[in-house]
């Protein structure tokens, strides 16, 4: 955990410097999670695990990562004003010394809200001034993402 700001997490793969940022968190219910799962059993068995079937906090991470060459940020999060525990990864990133226009790269993984509801600000303009924005090859053929490397993706 960061020393700087709660919901982060910084770690190194090789020379890159990573760094989980937590943008906020939303509580599901079980059936959500667990759509054909019989709802006694379905309770019986978060009991066990000591949640409540309507209380499942879910984090909505990105990812920033420091090639040395490139700033990438992997998915934008929910965004600010979508639920009010959202909207606190680019506060979070400022926080440890990453401005938003420093960020040359972003990589959104898919289309879900939690993924790319950061992309634009409160008043629906651009969150980031990005030189690139990357989804085509994993929203259009994820099957490769197993041969998917960071190096392809900034070479697109």
């Amino acid at each position: 955990m960061s020393k700087k700001s709660d919901g982060v997490f910084q770690f190194k793969i090789g020379n890159f410097e990573c760094i989980a940022i937590n943008d906020g968190t939303f509580v599901y219910t079980g059936e959500s999670f667990f759509i054909n799962a019989p709802k006694k059993h379905m309770d019986k068995v978060l009991l066990e695990h000591n949640i409540q079937s309507g209380e499942i906090t879910t984090p909505w991470p990105g990812l920033f990562i420091n090639t040395g060459k490139h700033r990438v940020l992997v998915d934008t999060g929910a965004g600010d004003g979508t639920v009010p525990s959202a909207g606190k990864l680019l506060v979070r990133l400022k926080n440890e010394g990453i401005d938003a226009k420093d960020i040359d790269t972003v990589i959104l993984t898919h289309g879900h809200p939690d993924h790319i509801g950061g992309n634009l600000d409160p008043s629906g303009k651009p969150a980031l001034q990005s030189i690139k924005f990357s989804t085509g090859l994993l929203l259009r053929k994820p099957w490769f993402l197993p041969f998917i490397s960071l190096s392809h993706v900034l070479a697109m």
